[in-house]
């Protein structure tokens, strides 16, 4: 009975920290997101080949943005812990700092590399209203850092309700401008494709630095306020010593992606434009996924971890995975038909579905496994587990001669099988590090 009532109380302890967060962790997820969506609906039924030219140059964008902006991510963690307002404001300063600089050198770098590959692309075709959308996507960018460091932060305190208001005002501007420019004003689409993340940026930012405020004036601390604020250098280097494995990580899988993109392009063309479809989809679905991997890595990151059962997290990754499946099954006619998926060159809609669930699965146990490693701040051995499995195995597989005839699905089949592999081992690694602390 004891045992029992002890299990009892532990699932309502996860249940508690995790459940009310899923909600606004989803919303300011899925909104930024809409703008994508809608980009890539209407690229995909008004141009095939600007919908290929946009995927290109998001892909080969997201390398150095993922590298410079994402080891932000992990403030939220060091949030989460803060136990003093004045180890809070030394944590905002230091990171604000911290994300402007990042955001800068994001900026430079991503304008080298627009001269220097996108340039010299088959796809470049002197078509001046895709360099002018590119140098609006940069001013983006900039702002993509300093965002993300105020999204984690302010989502680690218990702000996610204004957070999520925040996002779904902004996306909603976003919408708007590329209804009114596309449907209204007829502006070129590639334009507004890119300009519309600049009209996202912007709107979060303000928004943000609101409730950044509000935030403050609730706690007593004044975040924004200039006046005998000290950057620390230790906890900048912390930031990046526990956020860079995670960046490069990422951002080696945002090569890969880039690399895949162009092994698409050489099997069949429009395979190309079906990647975005795909990855629209899949992002769409593992919205809820990584929401929940985002409650669980704060739960483990709040020393929780004598009240925390692998089981109990299984069990509630297992429900979400398989509502999420469910709901995209039922609804995947429909939103196949947006993207007017049948005047693309590809297997049944089954198939692809079947791969779209699968892909899904996948991811889905690889941020479990990763966040919850992160919520120790163990980061390093899984980014080298991930991006070897993706590096060293799959993509030179795929390059080689018997993919050469490979179907969209083929291709997609091969990398959610050794995404399994891999979330499997790490698993097993979280088993043992949970194993390990609670026996200490």
């Amino acid at each position: 009975m004891g045992v029992v009532q002890k299990n009892k109380s532990i699932l309502l302890s996860y249940e508690k920290f995790v459940l009310p967060r899923l909600l606004p962790f989803s919303i300011s997820r899925i909104l930024p997101f809409i703008t994508t969506f809608i980009l890539t609906v209407v690229l995909a039924n008004k141009s095939i080949s600007g919908l290929a030219i946009f995927g290109y140059i998001m892909s080969m964008f997201m390398v150095a943005t993922t590298l410079l902006t994402m080891p932000l991510a992990i403030v939220g963690n060091f949030a989460a812990k803060s136990s003093s307002n004045e180890e809070l404001s030394s944590l905002f300063t230091s990171g604000a700092v911290l994300s402007i600089g990042l955001s800068i050198a994001a900026t430079v770098i991503n304008l080298i590399i627009y001269q220097s590959i996108f340039k010299s692309s088959p796809l470049y075709d002197n078509n001046p209203n895709v360099d002018h959308s590119a140098y609006i996507y940069l001013a983006a960018v900039f702002l993509l850092g300093i965002n993300t460091f105020l999204f984690t932060f302010l989502e680690a305190k218990d702000c996610q309700k204004k957070v999520a208001k925040a996002k779904a005002i902004s996306s909603s501007l976003s919408v708007a401008y590329i209804t009114i420019s596309i449907y209204i004003y007829n502006t070129d689409s590639i334009i507004v494709a890119f300009s519309s993340f600049l009209v996202t940026e912007v709107s979060i930012l303000f928004l943000l630095l609101v409730v950044t405020r509000s935030y403050s004036k609730s706690i007593d601390t004044g975040l924004l306020s200039l006046e005998h604020k000290k950057i620390k250098p230790a906890i900048i280097i912390n930031i990046l010593k526990v956020g860079m494995p995670i960046a490069a990580g990422l951002t080696i899988q945002k090569l890969v992606f880039f690399l895949l993109n162009e092994r698409l392009s050489n099997i069949n063309e429009s395979f190309v434009a079906i990647l975005s479809i795909f990855g629209s989809i899949t992002t769409l679905l593992l919205i809820p996924i990584v929401s929940y991997s985002q409650a669980n890595s704060l739960f483990v990151s709040t020393n929780s971890y004598k009240k925390y059962k692998l089981l109990t997290s299984i069990k509630f990754l297992s429900a979400v995975i398989l509502g999420v499946l469910v709901i995209g099954y039922i609804s995947s006619p429909y939103i196949f038909s947006l993207f007017n998926i049948k005047n693309i060159d590809s297997n049944t809609m089954e198939n692809l579905f079947a791969s779209i669930a699968i892909f899904v699965t996948a991811r889905a146990f690889l941020a479990y496994t990763t966040s919850s490693l992160r919520g120790i701040h163990d980061t390093f051995i899984p980014q080298v587990c991930i991006n070897f499995t993706l590096t060293a195995v799959f993509i030179p597989l795929i390059w080689t001669k018997p993919f050469n005839d490979a179907s969209f699905e083929e291709v997609i089949n091969v990398q959610s099988t050794l995404i399994l592999i891999c979330s499997s081992i790490l698993f097993v690694r979280l088993y043992c590090k949970f194993k390990g602390k609670k026996n200490a």
